[in-house]
C-alpha cells in the first residue's frame, strides 16, 4: 500500500499545483483584458474599477475552473505519461486507476466548490456589486462626463451632456428625460450637481437659472418656462421590484418563486375556466379566443421554465469539472506527449465545438418548455462520460 499512496500523493500534488498557478493566470487575464477593457472604453479610472474587483472575480471562477481544470490534467497526466510513467506502474502491479483517482478526486471537489460558488457567490456577489456601483455611482457619472462631457444612461432614460466639471458642478448643464409618455423633457442650466438616493431609488438634481422646455400633450409645441435661483429635482430610476436574472438568485429563492408563481398561475387558470363558461353561456366564441390566446405567452410560465431550468443547469455544469478530467486525464495519457497544449486542443476543440452547443441548444430548449431541465441539462456531461468510457478501456487495458 505505500507505493500506491506516494504515487497518488504525488499526483495529487502535481495536479494542484498546476491547477492553481494556471487558474491564478487566467483570472488575471481575463481581469485585465475584460474588465480593464471594458473600463478603458468607458473612460472610467482604475480606482473606481479596484472596489469592484473583490465581486467580479467570484462571478467569473465558475466559467474559468471547468476549462483550467482540463488544461491541468492534460499537463500533468500528458508529462506523466510521456515519461514512460504509465509503462513503470503497469510494470509494478498497479492499477493505472490509482494514478487517475486523484484527478478524479480534485474533479469531484471542484464540482462541488463551483455549484458553491454559482449557488452563493455569484448571488452574493451580484448584491454586493449592484450597492457598491450604487454607492459609487456619482464619482461614476462625473468621471464619464469629465471625459467625455455626455452621458446616456438608458435604464433611467436620462441624456446629460456638459460644458465642463468643475469638482462636482456641471458646468451648463442640459438633461433630457424621456418619460413612459415617449415625449422628452429638457433643462438647461447655468451648473447644477446630482447625486443619488438609494432609499428612494431617484437621482435628485440640484441646479441653477434654468429653462424647462416641457412638450404640450399632443407633442405639437414646447412649452419654456424659466426657473429663477437655486431648484432641485427628482426622476425615478428604473424600478427596483423588476425581477431578478435568474442566475443571481439561489436555488432556495428560485424554489421559493417557482411556488409563488406556480400558485399564481393555477389561480389564473381557474378563472379562466370560470370566464370560457361564462362566454360560453353567450355564445361568445371569439371571446374564448381571445382568452386563450392571451393565456398561451403568460410571462409567469415562461419565467417558470427558465427558472426551473436554471435550478437544473447549475448542477450540471459544476459536474463539467468531473466530466472534464474523465475525458481530458485517459486522453492525455493515451496521447503520452511532453506538449500538453497537443493533448488539450483534442480535448478542448469536441468540448468547443459540441459540448457547449449541445448544451446551450438544450438551456433554450428547456427555457421554451419543450425539453424536461430536470435530465435535459444532463445530455452534455453524458455524451462526455459515454466517450471517456471507451477511454478508460484502453488505458486500463495491460
Amino acid at each position: 500500500m505505500r507505493p500506491f499512496s506516494v504515487l497518488q500523493q504525488y499526483v495529487l500534488r502535481e495536479v494542484i499545483r498546476v491547477f492553481l498557478f494556471v487558474l491564478l493566470v487566467n483570472t488575471v487575464l481575463m481581469v485585465f483584458v475584460g474588465v480593464f477593457q471594458q473600463a478603458n472604453e468607458w473612460n472610467m479610472s482604475i480606482g473606481l474599477i479596484a472596489p469592484l474587483l473583490p465581486y467580479i472575480i467570484p462571478s467569473l471562477l465558475p466559467f474559468t475552473i471547468p476549462a483550467t481544470l482540463l488544461l491541468s490534467i492534460t499537463i500533468v497526466y500528458g508529462r506523466i505519461a510521456s515519461d514512460r510513467e504509465v509503462v513503470a506502474i503497469k510494470a509494478a502491479g498497479i492499477s493505472p486507476m490509482a494514478m487517475l483517482l486523484p484527478g478524479l478526486a480534485v474533479g469531484a471537489l471542484l464540482s462541488v466548490v463551483t455549484f458553491l460558488l454559482m449557488d452563493v457567490g455569484i448571488p452574493w456577489s451580484a448584491r454586493r456589486m449592484e450597492r457598491a456601483v450604487f454607492s459609487m455611482m456619482d464619482d461614476i457619472v462625473l468621471e464619464k462626463l469629465r471625459s467625455s462631457h455626455y452621458l446616456h444612461y438608458w435604464p433611467a432614460r436620462i441624456e446629460i451632456s456638459v460644458a465642463g466639471v468643475q469638482e462636482r458642478r456641471l458646468i451648463l448643464p442640459v438633461f433630457r428625460y424621456s418619460g413612459s409618455g415617449g415625449r422628452p423633457v429638457t433643462l438647461q442650466a447655468t451648473e447644477a450637481e446630482l447625486r443619488f438616493d438609494k432609499e428612494t431609488d431617484k437621482v435628485i438634481f440640484s441646479f441653477r437659472d434654468a429653462i424647462l422646455n416641457l412638450p404640450s400633450r399632443d407633442g405639437a409645441a414646447v412649452n419654456r418656462v424659466r426657473l429663477n435661483g437655486e431648484k432641485e429635482i427628482s426622476l425615478p430610476l428604473p424600478s427596483s421590484g423588476k425581477a431578478r436574472r435568474s442566475y443571481h438568485l439561489t436555488i432556495q429563492e428560485i424554489i421559493e418563486e417557482v411556488d409563488v408563481l406556480a400558485t399564481t398561475q393555477e389561480r389564473n387558470k381557474r378563472q379562466d375556466v370560470i370566464a370560457a363558461m361564462m362566454f360560453l353561456t353567450k355564445a361568445d366564441f371569439e371571446g374564448i379566443v381571445r382568452r386563450h390566446t392571451g393565456i398561451k405567452g403568460e410571462p409567469s410560465e415562461q419565467r417558470i421554465w427558465k427558472l426551473r431550468t436554471e435550478r437544473y443547469n447549475r448542477m450540471a455544469l459544476s459536474c463539467s469539472c468531473l466530466a472534464f478530467v474523465l475525458l481530458g486525464a485517459p486522453l492525455a495519457v493515451i496521447q503520452a506527449k511532453g506538449h500538453y497544449l497537443t493533448s488539450f486542443i483534442l480535448c478542448f476543440i469536441p468540448i468547443i465545438c459540441i459540448y457547449y452547443p449541445v448544451v446551450l441548444g438544450v438551456i433554450l430548449q428547456c427555457e421554451q418548455g419543450l425539453m424536461e431541465p430536470i435530465w435535459a441539462v444532463w445530455i452534455g456531461n453524458a455524451l462526455t462520460v459515454v466517450v471517456s468510457y471507451f477511454l478508460f478501456r484502453r488505458v486500463l487495458r495491460y
